[in-house]
């Protein structure tokens, strides 16, 4: 009796979840009604256009979404349409079809549910304001979360090859994944270059699994023939044909690798410098906008000496400009090396002096990072120096003010509740405790990309750059709530 009390309870929960989830996807079909034929002027919206007439990227835009949006441009040149709506709708397609990949991946709901699973993740406010706009995260997001997908594949397929890796049909589904899966990778790097070692994880780590399994294999199976004469040839032989089938799709992972790295070169422009100088660059960034710019009244001489009056009234009303146009500039003007010095010796006085604060921003946007909607609302409730975020939002609200308020403040409290929700069903609920293992991989991938954006700087928060992980905290609710009902 009581057990069934307990099953009637999980599913209320699990009913209400699912309906304020859909009540907030139709809030966003509302609102994308509204947005679909208005363009929202980002910054980088004109940067992405004028990257599209040369196609030499620059900063982190890699060379894919320009040369997409010139491909557009041109097609549309002489219709009667605006440019951006076949743009918004190939972005709209791509992400859905992603999360229908990963629903079919995750969940073994029927094809309608997996479109409704979809279709809820694709229109909460972070992805619709991305895919209804010229901006390259809308692409990202969809790319890693096919990349994530087939390799989610990969581990549900390489169970089944794990104990015979000479069964032909599961191990060349497996190794087809491999080979998708760095396709993505390539893609995914070409879009936002920090995905080149980002989205690199995943590959790599299909890679050093088989290629572990097959040399342990073949090392058992050496020790097993020596002590019987011959009772590992069979599957010496099977470990070969499986080498052997495995080859070609390992090098075109490779070939891959290799025209990431080509095609980075080709376009690029801007400065290149070491990794290491790159990590003490962001040190300083951490500790820039409140320690030098943002808050002082006054910058030390050696910081303001360096660059143009107009490049220091930037670095001090824009945090972002501190890394672009400021570091360009002083790189310009003293050398590299010098820029980079002078950077770490302010960031180990700053950090001295100030440790307290610079630790509480640094977790604050590691989460933030990670749970974009908590940090959106907290930044929104004037707990915090505006950074993007009220920019973003003034944006998305535009056209229809109250709509966006309820639409995108309502879901990041909602979020916060139904997160908690989800994760105790999970752990609660027999029926998924695999469900650690499924979230592994995206979990990292979320961690490393919340540590790599935090290196960007203190008030250069940004929810678009956390889109992915956004979408995958919803898709892990409607996994662990609504898509058994």
């Amino acid at each position: 009796m009581q057990s069934d009390a307990k099953k009637i309870l999980i599913n209320s929960v699990k009913r209400a979840v699912f309906l304020l989830l859909l009540l907030s996807s139709l809030a966003g079909l509302a609102w994308g009604a509204v947005n679909f034929f208005y363009l929202q002027q980002f910054s980088e919206t004109t940067t992405l256009i004028r990257l599209a007439r040369t196609l030499k990227s620059s900063g982190e835009t890699g060379i894919l979404y320009p040369a997409f949006l010139l491909i557009v441009i041109t097609l549309v040149l002489d219709m009667p349409i605006r440019f951006y709506i076949p743009l918004f709708i190939a972005q709209l397609v791509l992400a859905f079809v992603s999360w229908y990949v990963f629903a079919s991946t995750v969940t073994k709901g029927s094809k309608a549910s997996r479109a409704l699973f979809s279709f809820l993740v694709i229109t909460n406010p972070f992805a619709l304001q991305c895919h209804l706009a010229i901006l390259e995260y809308s692409f990202a997001s969809s790319f890693l979360c096919l990349l994530i997908s087939f390799c989610l594949r990969f581990s549900s397929e390489w169970k089944k090859i794990k104990e015979n890796p000479g069964e032909a049909p599961a191990l060349d589904k497996a190794m087809t994944d491999i080979s998708v899966t760095s396709l993505f990778w390539l893609l995914l790097s070409m879009t936002r270059r920090e995905f080149v070692f980002i989205g690199a994880i995943p590959v790599i780590a299909l890679v050093v699994t088989i290629t572990k399994a097959f040399v342990g294999r073949e090392s058992a199976d050496r020790g097993a023939k020596r002590k019987t004469g011959n009772g590992g040839a069979g599957r010496g032989v099977a470990i070969a044909g499986g080498l052997k089938r495995s080859a070609p799709h390992l090098v075109l992972a490779v070939a891959f690798a290799s025209i990431v790295i080509i095609i980075d070169s080709l376009f690029a422009t801007g400065e290149k410098i070491p990794v290491a100088d790159s990590v003490k660059r962001s040190l300083f960034y951490r500790v820039a906008s409140t320690s030098y710019f943002y808050d002082a009244n006054s910058t030390p001489d050696e910081l303001s000496d360096i660059v143009s009056d107009q490049a220091l009234y930037l670095a001090k009303n824009d945090p972002g400009s501190i890394r672009d146009v400021y570091t360009k500039e002083a790189a310009e003007n003293i050398g590299s090396d010098a820029v980079t010095e002078l950077y770490t010796d302010f960031f180990v006085y700053a950090f001295s002096g100030n440790k307290k604060a610079l630790v509480k921003e640094t977790i604050l946007d590691l989460v933030g990072y990670i749970f974009p909607p908590a940090r959106t609302e907290y930044v929104l409730e004037g707990n915090d120096l505006p950074g993007f975020v009220t920019g973003n939002y003034e944006l998305m609200a535009r056209t229809v003010k109250t709509l966006t308020k309820y639409y995108l403040r309502l879901f990041s409290i909602l979020m916060f509740f139904i997160l908690l929700i989800a994760a105790a069903i999970a752990f609660a609920d027999k029926k998924h405790r695999g469900t650690l293992k499924i979230y592994m991989m995206p979990l990292t991938v979320m961690v490393i990309s919340a540590v790599f954006y935090t290196s960007l700087g203190v008030n250069v928060w940004d929810h678009r750059k956390a889109l992915f992980a956004t979408c995958m905290l919803v898709a892990f609710v409607l996994r662990e709530t609504a898509y058994d009902i």
